[in-house]
């Protein structure tokens, strides 16, 4: 008989014939009765009273357990038939088993119903206990539970009505309550008996605990049910202790043994029934103690064949639970559970495939329901108040958690993965806040998105069958059902511990930073957010999904600005600038869900992720002409990170990959330069080393490369093989020398960066999502200290700090770009517009044709995206390439000067640069200064990075920045240059000095972003950041000297200035009338399109 769901109409299914006949069309066709195995789970837990006030049409209460249990497990196990490896299909065979009437009753168990039946009625003889023990005997089925209930709510609350309403109160009105006081406690035995039985519920861990050893002993009858049949004969006899009775079932089961030995396929039941007819020889001179451990014994070795290791692990997981050790027994049960699952994926034994399957997932039923009290009990009183220093603890519980929730089969990928993200950061030696808080949001998330799967899986069909039973208000009994799912769930301890530890992180990172600025008009704002989630949403659906790397080189590319979302900026604007014909470096970049693979692989690179490489670079070679590892024409790469919303500084980039003892020989011989080759080669070991062979000592892959004459070709090959033997020494394993082994690691590396500390914190600090994941962009290198005639630098297509109408930026001479971002060297001006600039070290003096050529691609830029530009640049014997664009941080002094223009020129239209002015804030506009009256003592002048004044005393490490911020003292960080790593210290300071970098920086693009004030480039100080003191001349400052800066004039003053709040300042132009007429224009447009307006937007 099929029954099927048609129409949206689900037929109740109310006969056993029914349930029957669905099993038998389920195992048919798995796959294609999903929706038939959700009906008959509803329908079977709405027949067993799942359902609040509706018990559906009775005929699983009115059913004989015994009669239908040969049948019913029959129907089980032809379930088990399917191919349960799947999460999907195990987790709805598994409710089904578990939405059955009867939960496995064994043999044993039934005996001892019935044992207890009888001695109720022999304790007290009347009609009511005979109705017991006949119904018992008779026809076990929910029944019996009902009317013991009614029959213990009649003896201890006087309460007759539940027995009126099953027909019984006459049976027993001639007795009182009182009468039956003598059997109460026989009564709530039978209760939590039949209870066990029938009902699903948590229990007692002592019951559930006789359950596991019940379904232990039951997995050891499939080996021989005879076998095991004469055991239990046999322990009946040592019970009794009678010899003769003993000798004579020891002499049965040798017989039977004799003949199990005979007919056994399986080499491992054969020693199996051998071992124990050896332990019997001589049975008849061994005591009945010894015969009952041999018997134990030999059930746990037939455990053994079809769950190695479990039963060992199971008895000292009871072993905790009868010492009370819950907290132990909680952090065992998730491996417990996961063994198990591993077993019914991977049956060892496949000729008892199918019985030990059923016995398997009856006993992890069990173990769910001891894990809902132990982890109660754990979650609810032990973690009750989260402390630090109960953090571990919390974590490793909660990942028990997720091993239990995946051993289900509602776990899903990602939060698999972040449970090992959470494990591993807890084992680590700093335990950051933000990557706690980070993961368990993520977690959290997926928490819900688990959730939402159980609810999409169950809602519409749960809706359809209440509807069809005509149920009133069926949407709402559909929501109540469909939640009830979730009770008394080890997903749902999951979910309150989940939520105490992101309250317990919040409170710890907002205690942390409590008195930190943070800069609210330089946050991602939740629109751009939904939008970047809108896009993401739109391409995704656009784009072919197995489409993971897109291509670009000059005039061609595979991808373009609105994939943003999954090339990240970097990428995306790649791709655009090579569809404008710009001269970009060839490469490809791999999307963000490549980065979100190797995360949910358990950080490897999955074998698709190695072929999609593979592929990629074969076609990046073709491209190029050259060969990644070859002497002869060696192609060098460049991998960077990148994410859809910029991040500066903040991920990794590895450069000169493919260069190794061979190719660097052939890039000398290429370039006809050894000392570049080998310089090269140098910063990528000491780079590879630092990234991705957790080298703690690499050097900084810069060197002095404007220096030429710092070391000779050979004096270079030396310093390479010193270092490389430095860290052969530290690591334990050699620096590669395999070129697609260094590509594989470096991108490993640039994913990891995802999950840095500076990256973490950045992302917490401008409220950027963590869930969004880096693409990776792999180019062709080129060279910017190839010679005179090379060098690397940044170009805004405006000035940031002004808004002035001319290219701005620096360069280094003879250096590679990621030199001039962390503020090595001394930068040179691009332009001779520029203010202090020697005109003949400026870029537009040195190179003039590459100066107009990047003032045109500057222009180009920004009229065809709209914005003014920030791009990376190199130029690599006279030729300039781009290496990147991004809309530039700016100062708010310059984003009002530039919307305006930008709208005047017609790039951009009025509306539009009043929103963007709007959404900047223009705070900035009106900063605090210092007394103009007060005295000053003039320490040192460098470059004026961002606007504004700040006084505090000294800091010269970011850890010692952010604690003492923390304490309540005012804060200027001072250091020779910042790395990535100090955007917490930048953060948790009122300002920012250091003695080198310039207006392109990471100190000035973060505090311009960050709003705070900084100074770079202060040649004039001398900053030992080990001794922790700053020179000035012959004055000598410490940690707990003041100083104060001025980051519109660049000025370092000695001492604490007083800062006022100005009535009006608009300084950062000479002349405050074209200030007040750029404001005064702003405001106009935005009166003239403000709603109800009547004025025109456009002229």
């Amino acid at each position: 008989m099929n029954v099927e769901i048609k129409d949206s109409k689900v037929e109740p299914i109310n006969s056993w014939e029914k349930v029957f006949a669905c099993i038998e069309q389920i195992v048919s066709d798995p796959r294609g009765n999903t929706d038939l195995i959700k009906a008959l789970n509803v329908n079977l837990r709405v027949e067993t009273g799942s359902l609040t006030g509706y018990r559906g049409s009775g005929f699983a209460e009115k059913a004989d357990s015994i009669a239908l249990s040969k049948q019913m497990r029959e129907k089980l196990e032809g379930l088990m038939c399917i191919d349960l490896s799947s999460d999907e299909m195990y987790l709805l065979v598994r409710q089904l088993v578990k939405s059955l009437p009867f939960f496995g009753a064994s043999q044993d168990e039934i005996r001892a119903l019935r044992g207890l039946a009888e001695e109720i009625e022999y304790a007290f003889p009347s009609p009511i206990t005979e109705d017991i023990r006949g119904e018992i005997h008779s026809k076990l089925s929910p029944r019996n539970l009902d009317l013991v209930r009614a029959l213990l709510a009649y003896v201890e609350n006087g309460d007759a009505e539940p027995l009126t309403a099953i027909n019984k109160y006459q049976k027993v009105f001639q007795y009182r309550p009182e009468k039956f006081q003598s059997i109460l406690g026989l009564l709530k035995e039978l209760e939590r008996e039949l209870a066990n039985v029938f009902e699903p519920h948590p229990g007692s861990i002592e019951d559930r605990v006789e359950d596991v050893y019940q379904l232990l002993s039951n997995i050891s009858q499939i080996v021989s049910p005879r076998v095991n049949s004469q055991l239990r004969y046999l322990l009946g006899s040592i019970e009794k202790r009678n010899r003769s009775l003993i000798e004579t079932n020891v002499e049965i089961l040798v017989n039977l043994l004799e003949e199990s030995i005979r007919t056994a396929e399986n080499p491992n039941v054969k020693r199996l029934f051998e071992n124990l007819r050896a332990g019997l020889t001589n049975a008849d001179k061994k005591e009945p103690e010894e015969i009952q451990v041999l018997i134990d014994s030999w059930r746990r070795e037939a455990v053994s064949i079809f769950f190695p290791h479990l039963f060992d692990s199971l008895e000292r997981f009871i072993g905790y639970l009868r010492a009370r050790d819950i907290l132990n027994a909680a952090l065992m049960l998730g491996e417990v559970r996961i063994s198990l699952r591993d077993t019914i994926k991977n049956p060892l034994v496949q000729s008892q495939t199918i019985e030990v399957t059923l016995e398997a997932i009856w006993l992890d039923l069990t173990l769910e329901r001891l894990g809902y009290i132990i982890y109660g009990e754990v979650s609810n009183v032990i973690l009750a108040d989260i402390t630090v220093e109960a953090l571990p603890l919390a974590i490793d519980v909660m990942y028990s958690m997720i091993l239990s929730v995946r051993a289900k089969g509602q776990c899903t990928k990602k939060l698999k993965e972040y449970g090992r993200q959470l494990l591993a950061l807890k084992q680590s030696s700093d335990l950051n806040f933000y990557m706690v808080y980070s993961i368990i949001e993520r977690i959290n998330s997926e928490i819900g998105a688990a959730t939402d799967k159980i609810v999409q899986t169950y809602y519409d069909t749960t809706r359809e069958i209440l509807s069809s039973r005509q149920i009133p208000n069926a949407d709402e009994a559909a929501s109540a059902f469909v939640d009830g799912l979730f009770r008394e769930t080890t997903l749902q301890h999951l979910s309150e511990l989940t939520l105490r530890l992101l309250n317990f992180s919040r409170a710890r990172i907002a205690e942390f930073m409590k008195r930190v600025r943070h800069p609210p008009i330089r946050e991602i704002s939740t629109n751009k957010v939904a939008r970047i989630r809108r896009d993401l949403e739109a391409i995704t659906k656009e784009l072919e999904p197995a489409n993971l790397s897109y291509f670009f080189r000059p005039g061609i590319a595979e991808g373009h600005m609105a994939y943003y979302p999954i090339l990240g900026e970097k990428g995306a604007y790649l791709a655009e600038m090579a569809r404008l014909g710009l001269n970009v470096p060839p490469g490809f970049t791999l999307t963000s869900k490549v980065c979100n693979m190797f995360f949910l692989d358990g950080h490897v690179l999955c074998d698709r992720t190695q072929k999609l490489l593979s592929e990629s670079i074969e076609e990046l070679e073709e491209i190029t002409g050259c060969k990644l590892g070859s002497r002869e024409k060696p192609l060098l790469l460049a991998v960077r990170a990148g994410a859809c919303v910029s991040m500066p500084g903040m991920m990794d980039t590895i450069l000169n990959i493919g260069l190794n003892d061979e190719t660097v020989e052939g890039l000398a011989h290429l370039t006809g330069d050894p000392l570049f080759a080998y310089e090269c080669y140098f910063g990528l070991i000491s780079k590879y080393a630092s990234s991705v062979m957790g080298f703690p000592d690499a050097r900084e892959p810069v060197l002095e490369e404007s220096n030429p004459a710092c070391a000779s070709g050979e004096e270079m090959k030396r310093m390479v093989k010193t270092l490389l033997k430095t860290v052969s020494d530290a690591t334990g394993a050699p620096f590669p020398q395999d070129a697609c082994e260094q590509l594989m690691g470096a991108l490993r590396a640039i994913f990891w960066s995802w999950q840095s500390d500076s990256a973490i914190t950045y992302r917490q600090i401008f409220n950027i999502p963590h869930e969004f994941c880096t693409a990776a962009t792999i180019q062709q290198m080129v060279f910017g200290n190839l010679g005179p005639e090379s060098c690397s630098g940044v170009a805004f297509s405006r000035n940031p700090v002004t808004g002035d109408r001319h290219i701005f930026g620096e360069y280094l001479p003879r250096s590679q770009g990621e030199a001039l971002v962390c503020g090595h060297g001394e930068p040179l001006p691009l332009s001779l517009a520029q203010d202090g600039t020697d005109p003949s070290l400026s870029l537009e003096q040195r190179f003039p044709e590459i100066f107009r050529e990047l003032d045109a691609v500057a222009r180009k830029l920004e009229t065809h995206l709209h914005d003014v530009q920030d791009i990376e640049f190199t130029v690599e014997g006279n030729t300039l390439y781009l290496l990147q664009t991004r809309p530039a941080k700016r100062t708010d002094l310059a984003a009002l000067r530039i919307a305006v223009e930008l709208a005047n020129e017609g790039i951009i239209d009025r509306q539009t640069a009043v929103g963007r002015l709007d959404e900047t804030g223009l705070r900035q506009l009106f900063l605090p200064m210092f007394n103009p009256s007060a005295p000053k003592q003039l320490l040192a002048k460098g470059n004026p990075a961002s606007p504004g004044v700040a006084t505090g005393k000294l800091a010269f490490n970011s850890e010692d920045a952010i604690i003492r911020a923390q304490a309540g003292e005012d804060i200027i960080l001072v250091a020779n240059r910042t790395t990535p790593r100090d955007i917490g210290g930048i953060a948790a300071s009122k300002g920012v000095l250091t003695r080198e970098g310039g207006m392109t920086s990471h100190a000035a693009i973060n505090s311009r972003r960050m709003g705070k004030p900084c100074i770079t480039g202060c040649q004039g100080l001398m900053i030992d950041e080990q001794a922790k003191n700053l020179r000035a001349d012959s004055l000598m400052l410490t940690l707990n000297d003041a100083i104060s800066i001025d980051g519109s004039s660049g000025e370092v003053f000695a001492g604490t200035i007083e800062i006022i709040e100005p009535e009006r300042t608009l300084a950062g132009f000479e002349g405050e009338s074209e200030i007040v007429r750029y404001y005064s224009t702003y405001s106009e447009w935005k009166e003239r399109l403000s709603p109800g307006s009547n004025a025109c937007a456009e002229p």
